[in-house]
């Protein structure tokens, strides 16, 4: 859990901003060599509906497919194909134990 007077969410960072910024080092890789290339995210299929009870996640997979979806027209000008997976719900301990620690109020 981030505190509450913290100043980002790590579930952002790692869902969000790192891919944006591994996709952007990715491209300029590409373009600077003028060859064509792939990038693959993770999405979720959290990232297409939204019944979960973690807002944070599922805001960031949304994200994700969004960023996705908007990226498109680079396959066609420059041969550089960013696309995403969206896997269903994997019960990791990172999910299990997780949902063990958080407060009451978090699990909707």
């Amino acid at each position: 859990m981030d505190p509450i007077d913290g100043n980002h969410y790590k579930m952002l960072d790692i869902n969000i901003t790192h891919p944006i910024r591994v996709t952007q080092l990715a491209i300029t890789h590409f373009l600077s060599k003028k060859q064509p290339g792939s990038v693959v995210h993770i999405s979720s299929v959290a990232g297409q509906r939204s019944a979960s009870p973690t807002p944070l996640y599922n805001a960031s997979k949304h994200a994700i497919s969004g960023f996705v979806r908007s990226l498109r027209g680079l396959e066609k000008r420059f041969g550089i194909r960013v696309s995403a997976v969206a896997p269903g719900l994997i019960k990791t301990p990172l999910w299990t134990e997780a949902r063990l620690h958080l407060p009451s109020y978090a699990i909707l």
